[in-house]
């Protein structure tokens, strides 16, 4: 045994002295506060089950549901054939990227970070700190009005088409509608 590698190298079997004490901190202090961070849990699951509420009345059909509880939360989107989107974004969900240009969006535009669902290609995987602040919670969902309430999905649809046709492909998808989501109607 070196005592170097464990400093230099991870490994399950290293000595890790400092991710252990880092480790026993943070279950220290989760203990301490713990009925904060429960009661901080529920504040933010119930804020994000109110606005995707709020989002499925304005949009019926976009949504399907939120999953999970607390700070581990999955908000899954509808691409059944009758959703009400454009038909790009179904394209687009069929290669398994809609949800990755969806937490893209969310990221550029309003700093946000989401996971997208590798199991569930049609969900987004919210999984704040325990420390998130009031703030950070209304930046995300402003950002997920803007993507959801907006025209933002058609402006989406149109700038994949936009790409479509600069490289040559825009005769594989002539009909408008394809792109523009008349059926969707925010």
């Amino acid at each position: 045994y070196q005592p170097k590698f464990g400093f230099v190298h991870t490994s399950t079997f290293a000595e890790d002295e400092l991710s252990s004490r880092v480790a026993l901190k943070t279950l220290e202090i989760l203990e301490r506060d713990s009925s904060r961070v429960a009661a901080d849990a529920a504040a933010f699951e119930r804020r994000v089950r109110e606005r995707v509420a709020r989002i499925q009345s304005a949009c019926p059909g976009v949504l399907s549901e939120v999953r999970g509880r607390g700070f581990l939360l999955g908000i899954e989107f509808n691409f059944t054939d009758d959703a009400k989107i454009p038909t790009i974004l179904h394209t687009i969900h069929q290669a398994g990227f809609a949800t990755y240009i969806f937490s893209s969006f969310l990221l550029a535009r309003h700093g946000v970070r989401v996971g997208v669902t590798l199991s569930k290609p049609d969900t987004l995987r919210l999984e704040p700190s325990a420390l998130i602040r009031e703030e950070s919670v209304e930046q995300f969902l402003a950002g997920l009005d803007e993507l959801l309430l907006s025209s933002e999905l058609r402006q989406l649809a149109r700038s994949v088409r936009e790409k479509v046709e600069a490289a040559g492909f825009g005769g594989i998808l002539s009909d408008d509608r394809a792109f523009t989501g008349e059926s969707y109607t925010p």
